[in-house]
């Protein structure tokens, strides 16, 4: 696997400088399908100038480094005029993550987002419902143990003070 390195946009647009898509006057994206004389284009340039742009595995879109999309979804490629050197996967956050809680619709943007995707299925912290435990994989909720008898599945961290102090304040002390 490799490792990501990653850097802003504004970084990336003056390291490496996109060209505009000749094909589309004001744009930059070759958009995923594109036109016969698009894709003869990109397969005429050298890859490492070819970066990938697409949804994240946790939401938010990405530019990687590559023609191939690190994410869930490719929705097209950039073509800069310097081309990137190196083993590690260069990511630009385009647009942070987001995630709003079908439940208590409370709203987590960037790296809280992800957290939410990454532990709650149909749910969030905040209102206390079912999360994954990372241990054994069991449904549990949020205020009790897993059955497997493994409680620390996000105990130790600061975010978890101020989770349990909110759930205290909204539920009572857990079970």
């Amino acid at each position: 696997m490799s490792e990501f390195m990653k850097m802003s946009y504004e970084t990336w647009e003056e390291t490496y400088r996109p060209i505009e898509n000749p094909f589309s006057s004001g744009e930059q994206l070759f958009q995923i399908p594109c036109s016969d004389e698009e894709r003869e284009f990109l397969q005429s340039i050298d890859v490492s100038r070819i970066w990938s742009y697409g949804s994240g595995e946790y939401g938010g879109t990405y530019i990687w480094s590559g023609v191939a999309a690190q994410g869930d979804e490719n929705f097209g490629a950039y073509v800069t005029e310097i081309g990137y050197q190196g083993e590690s996967i260069v990511e630009i956050e385009f647009f942070e993550p987001e995630y709003t809680c079908p439940n208590c619709e409370m709203n987590y943007v960037g790296e809280l987002a992800i957290e939410q995707r990454k532990r709650f299925q149909d749910a969030c912290e905040d209102c206390g419902t079912i999360a994954t435990c990372t241990n054994c994989g069991a449904e549990c909720s949020y205020d009790d143990y897993c059955e497997c008898g493994y409680d620390d599945w996000f105990n130790g961290t600061e975010k978890w003070e101020i989770i349990k102090e909110s759930f205290i304040a909204k539920y009572g002390e857990p079970k």
